[in-house]
């Protein structure tokens, strides 16, 4: 069965801001009850003319919930919340009413939309019930939306998502063409491992195990180019890294140590990206044990420095998580 599947639409002569609407929803309905199976719900949509708005009518509508969260400041702000908080109430009101016939709803929603008459449609719908866990444990998801307008949304939804397909694009097709122009650093996995290992060796304090071939046995190739290598999960099935292997090794590198002994190593343009990826990707988290940064296969040191409300301060890889700002600062001459 279909996930959502109409089986009734009822048009109605009245008004969205009518304070009778629910009892006129429950008349017309009344008697004319869907029937569903104990494993389905009755979903609901209420859909307006969004021209509604421009009637005086509509804002004197008397709320009777109590708005919930923060006052709107500006009116632009208290015309949108006075909107949706009537919309907001007679959803609710035409839900309980119905509920009252024996409706069991899953997923209901009140939409202002582009119509050709000032109707009011009632369209119900047939859906599973969305179940998950079990025993006690069982809990039912089900969606009450508010959707003052629908044209302006599903316009700005297809907006985001051609933005979004266009902006792949253009990162794909420039990946491309950076691989086609791209003149490969051929070397072996040995050789970039033993390079990281040394680098790690005046960052780690404790007993962690950093050797190269341990690393390696480890280690598994999630993308080539742009080089990304991590830590092998136990069910995953690529392809183990051997000490031979050979790996298209790029200018700058970062290397990311966890606590437990997970880890990921990858391309980073320069030491600007580097600089980055240390602050907001590296010590930004809690398990971050160690961030070394490779040009060339030789270390760049740095020193962190967080701000405080004395001025910047040098703290250590291990204090860097409890402060929200951090610099880097490279050693001088790269």
């Amino acid at each position: 069965m279909n996930e959502r599947e109409q089986i009734k639409e009822v048009v109605m002569d009245t008004k969205i801001y009518d304070a009778e609407l629910p009892q006129k929803v429950v008349q017309a309905l009344s008697g004319d009850i869907p029937k569903i199976e104990p494993n389905e719900r009755l979903g609901m949509d209420i859909v307006f003319n969004k021209t509604a708005y421009q009637q005086v009518e509509f804002y004197r509508y008397e709320l009777t919930q109590e708005h919930k969260g923060p006052d709107p400041k500006t009116d632009r702000e208290k015309v949108h919340q006075k909107i949706y908080d009537i919309l907001s109430e007679q959803l609710d009101k035409v839900i309980s009413s119905m509920k009252e016939l024996g409706c069991v709803f899953g997923n209901t929603g009140i939409i202002g939309d582009d119509l050709e008459d000032d109707s009011v449609h009632i369209v119900l719908y047939r859906q599973e019930a969305s179940i998950s866990g079990k025993g006690k444990r069982q809990t039912e998801t089900n969606v009450r939306s508010v959707m003052p307008d629908r044209p302006y949304i599903v316009k700005k939804a297809a907006e985001h998502f051609a933005r979004m397909f266009f902006e792949q694009m253009s990162k794909e097709n420039a990946i491309e063409i950076a691989k086609k122009n791209h003149k490969p650093n051929w070397i072996s996995a040995g050789e970039l491992f033993t390079a990281i290992s040394d680098a790690l060796e005046a960052e780690i304090e404790d007993n962690t195990d950093i050797a190269a071939d341990k690393l390696i046995k480890k280690a598994v190739i999630a993308s080539d180019w742009p080089l990304r290598i991590q830590t092998r999960f136990r069910d995953d099935k690529a392809e183990p890294v051997i000490n031979s292997a050979k790996i298209d090794c790029p200018e700058y590198i970062i290397f990311i140590l966890n606590d437990g002994g997970s880890w990921e190593l990858y391309k980073v343009d320069d030491l600007r990206a580097a600089q980055q990826a240390i602050v907001k990707q590296g010590f930004h988290y809690k398990h971050t044990k160690a961030v070394i940064v490779l040009k060339g296969l030789e270390k760049v040191p740095y020193t962190l420095f967080a701000e405080t409300d004395d001025g910047l301060i040098a703290v250590a890889p291990s204090e860097a998580n409890a402060y929200k700002k951090l610099h880097v600062s490279w050693v001088k001459g790269n």
